[in-house]
C-alpha cells in the first residue's frame, strides 16, 4: 500500500511538472506584456511633461511710478498692462500659457527703479519688461542689456534708441519725434509771420530732445522764443510757470507737458489772459483733459482713438480692449490706460509668435521683425524693424469741438518716426 502511494505521488509530481513546463510560455507572454504596459506607462509620462510645460507661465515685469508724482500715470499704465493680460488669460491665455503680471513701484526714483529691474530680471527671470518713466530707464538700461531682457517702454529716450539697441523698444511716440509734427501743425495755427513763442514742458529726459528740436525749427522759421519754462516732477501745479509764459506776451505755446499738469498749465495761461493756440505733444491728450478744459484753441497729439459711447469702433482690437478695461471697472477713457493696454498687446503678440518658453535673445529678434495690423486701437500700424525699434509712424492733431462736446481731429493723418 506505501508503495503504491510512493508510485502514485510521483505519477502526480511528473504530472505537475509537465503542467509547469507547459505554463511557461505563457507567463513569459504575461511577463512581456506587463513589462510592455510598464513601458508604455514610463512613454507616456514622459511625453507628459511637453504637456505640463504648456500649462506653465509667461513672466512680465513692470516698473511704473505707483505711488510718487506721476502715479496717475504709472497706475494707468499698470492698469492697461492688467487689463490685456486678464482678457488674455480669462480667454485660455497665449497659446495656452497665462501670463503673469509683477507690477513694482518705483516712485519716479530711478535707484527703485533699478532695483525693481533686478529683482524682475535676476530673481522673477521674467521674458519681458515694462517700464513707463525715462530717468528710470536710462539708469536701469545696463541692468536690462546685460540680462538680455526685451524691454517695451513708454518714455524711452531717443539715445536707448540710435543706434538701435537689440533690447530696447518705444512702446508709444519718442517724444523727440514730436517736435516737427508740432511746430509744423503751429504754424498753420498762428495769425502772424513772425510769433513770439514760447515752451512749456515737464523736467523729465525724454523731453529734452523734444525741446532742443522744437528750438532748432523754430529758429529755422525766423519765430522769437520769449520763454522757456520746465514743471519739476514734484510740483503739483504748473501755475507759476504758466504766469510766466503769459508775461512774456507769447502769440503760441508750445508744450510738452502731461496729465496732471497740462490742466492748470492751460487753465492758468487763459486766466493770465493768454488767448492763442497751444499746441501739446501726445502725453496730455486724453478725453478727459480735453473735455475738462473743453478748448478748441488747445490741440494734442493723438496715436490712439477715444472710445465715444454711442458711436462705432475703430475697429475689432479695439472693442476688445474697451471689454477688458470694463472687466476690471476702469474707464476706457482713462489717461494713459490705453498706452500701457497697447504696450502688453504689442508684448503679447510677440510672445505668441515667439512660443514658449521664449528666451530673451529670442523675444528681441521677435519684436525686430513684428509688423501688425492694429485693427483700430491706433490710427496706422504698429511695426518695428532691425534698424528701427519705433512701433508707430502715424498720429493725427485732434481738439475739443464744443458744438458736439467730443475730441474731433484737427487734421489728417500724419507720419511721424525716428
Amino acid at each position: 500500500m506505501k508503495a503504491q502511494r510512493k508510485s502514485g505521488e510521483h505519477k502526480d509530481r511528473g504530472r505537475t511538472k509537465k503542467r509547469t513546463l507547459a505554463a511557461l510560455p505563457i507567463l513569459v507572454a504575461v511577463f512581456a506584456l506587463l513589462a510592455a504596459s510598464c513601458s508604455s506607462s514610463s512613454s507616456s509620462s514622459s511625453t507628459a511633461k511637453p504637456q505640463a510645460a504648456k500649462g506653465g507661465s509667461y513672466v512680465v515685469g513692470s516698473t511704473g511710478d505707483l505711488s510718487g508724482p506721476a502715479a496717475a500715470v504709472g497706475g494707468a499704465l499698470r492698469d492697461g498692462y492688467e487689463a490685456y493680460f486678464s482678457y488674455v488669460n480669462s480667454h485660455g491665455g497665449i497659446d495656452g500659457h497665462k501670463v503673469k503680471l509683477i507690477s513694482l513701484d518705483d516712485a519716479s526714483n530711478p535707484t527703485t527703479g533699478v532695483a525693481n529691474t533686478k529683482q524682475l530680471t535676476e530673481i522673477d527671470h521674467v521674458n519681458a519688461e515694462l517700464v513707463f518713466l525715462s530717468t528710470v530707464l536710462v539708469a536701469a538700461a545696463p541692468v536690462l542689456e546685460s540680462t538680455k531682457t526685451p524691454t517695451i517702454s513708454q518714455g524711452i529716450t531717443t539715445s536707448l534708441l540710435q543706434p538701435v539697441n537689440p533690447y530696447m523698444f518705444a512702446g508709444d511716440i519718442v517724444i523727440g519725434d514730436e517736435a516737427a509734427p508740432v511746430v509744423n501743425f503751429a504754424a498753420t495755427k498762428v495769425t502772424v509771420p513772425h510769433p513770439r513763442v514760447a515752451i512749456f514742458s515737464l523736467q523729465v529726459a525724454d523731453n529734452a530732445n523734444y525741446v532742443a528740436k522744437a528750438e532748432q525749427l523754430i529758429k529755422a522759421k525766423g519765430w522769437d522764443l520769449v520763454n522757456y519754462q520746465q514743471v519739476p516732477m514734484s510740483a503739483t501745479t504748473a501755475a507759476p510757470e504758466a504766469t510766466a509764459i503769459a508775461s512774456s506776451k507769447p502769440d503760441l505755446v508750445i508744450m510738452a507737458l502731461p496729465e496732471p499738469w497740462v490742466i492748470s498749465a492751460v487753465q492758468s495761461l487763459r486766466q493770465q489772459g493768454f488767448k492763442g493756440p497751444i499746441v501739446n505733444y501726445d502725453g496730455g491728450s486724453a478725453y478727459s483733459t480735453l473735455k475738462t478744459l473743453a478748448d478748441p484753441n488747445f490741440y494734442v497729439v493723438r496715436p490712439f482713438p477715444y472710445y465715444v459711447k454711442g458711436q462705432p469702433s475703430p475697429g475689432p482690437e479695439f472693442t476688445k480692449f474697451v471689454a477688458a478695461a470694463k472687466a476690471i471697472s476702469v474707464d476706457p477713457n482713462r489717461a494713459f490706460l490705453i498706452n500701457g493696454y497697447v504696450q502688453a498687446w504689442v508684448l503679447g503678440h510677440a510672445l505668441a509668435q515667439c512660443g514658449y518658453p521664449c528666451a530673451g535673445p529670442k523675444l528681441a529678434s521677435t519684436l525686430a521683425h513684428l509688423h501688425l495690423n492694429t485693427e483700430g486701437l491706433t490710427y496706422g500700424n504698429w511695426s518695428y524693424s532691425p534698424n528701427n525699434h519705433v512701433g508707430i509712424h502715424e498720429i493725427r492733431f485732434v481738439h475739443w469741438d464744443v458744438s458736439t462736446s467730443e475730441p474731433v481731429p484737427a487734421s489728417g493723418l500724419l507720419p511721424i518716426g525716428s
